[in-house]
């Protein structure tokens, strides 16, 4: 079955460096592509998956699992293609938003915020408890602000969240504004359950950086879709608000029910496919009796109880 993704909206702070010197180096999916490696590996020294220089992916805990399934990269070889280390720069950085909760945080110029908290680098796993969506929390403050929300040119929209997203964001009064939207959204999600999302965080701190080192922030809006295998559709969907109305594609629009918007909306459409880069399987660049011994080794210093095992080919 495939596995369903939520609307989303993509972000990322505008300033160019070392690491991002490509075409499309302001677009947040483009830059998720590049910066992916570095990202990983990050992740992978927070959660101590890194075995001298090989960087493993993390994998269920099941009773057993083939030695040839486990994936992993060189952390050398991830970091060669952009010169190097690049904590120090990633760490000095005032587009790096994920320093307000890692100070080793590296690549924390770009993200995604999801509707439902679920996090953005595993759309097939389980949502955290949720009694509100984010569209939900935000509409109280959007109501009593409505006056400044219309004077800052925000489009009218049912839910009002939609609406802060459909035009580029282009003054500080409108990051100002965007920021309590987010104060007022953590707020009221940790009231009520007593925990906030990561990904919600890190968008409403990227916002915070932009206002107090006056940077430019890209949002772009992403409706909802699914993966299956190795592709990634998304629904058809309003080209306004980008929100799928849940009916067949051939069907039309007709006075979109978030935006009002009345024409052709846009079909379900392949986009970019994330893939499984940079990991790759570990025997293929180890081989497999160096593979053994470095899951050996893994095994035992972090008290797995997972079996290792031969695939057919190798036994």
């Amino acid at each position: 079955m495939p596995d369903r993704t939520p609307g989303f909206l993509a972000w990322s702070l505008q300033r160019q460096c070392a690491l991002r010197e490509f075409d499309g180096w302001d677009d947040p999916l483009q830059i998720e592509r590049a910066l992916r490696p570095v990202r990983a590996i990050r992740k992978a020294q927070l959660e101590s998956r890194i075995d001298g220089d090989i960087c493993i992916q993390p994998f269920s805990e099941l009773e057993s699992i083939q030695i040839t399934d486990v994936m992993g990269f060189r952390v050398s070889e991830a970091l060669e293609f952009y010169g190097g280390d690049v904590s120090e720069s990633c760490n000095a950085c005032p587009a790096n938003a994920f320093l307000s909760t890692d100070p080793g945080a590296m690549a924390g110029c770009y993200g995604f915020v999801t509707e439902n908290g679920i996090d953005p680098d595993d759309w097939s796993g389980s949502s955290p408890i949720m009694k509100k969506n984010i569209s939900e929390l935000a509409q109280p403050f959007l109501d009593q602000h409505s006056l400044e929300r219309s004077a800052l040119g925000f489009f009218e929209t049912e839910p009002s969240w939609y609406g802060l997203w459909m035009k580029p964001i282009g003054s500080h009064k409108e990051l100002m504004f965007l920021r309590l939207v987010l104060e007022s959204v953590l707020e009221c999600q940790h009231q009520l359950v007593g925990f906030v999302p990561l990904c919600w965080q890190y968008f409403h701190q990227a916002i915070s950086n932009a206002i107090e080192n006056d940077l430019k922030i890209r949002v772009d809006a992403y409706p909802s879709g699914e993966v299956f295998e190795n592709n990634w559709f998304v629904d058809s969907h309003c080209p306004r608000c980008k929100i799928s109305d849940g009916k067949s594609e051939g069907s039309p629009l007709k006075n979109c029910i978030v935006c009002g918007y009345d024409g052709t909306k846009e079909p379900r459409r392949k986009r970019f496919v994330r893939g499984k880069r940079p990991y790759w399987e570990i025997v293929r660049f180890l081989g497999s009796e160096q593979t053994r011994e470095l899951l050996s080794r893994y095994k035992t210093e972090r008290g797995l109880t997972t079996e290792f095992v031969e695939s057919e080919d190798d036994s």
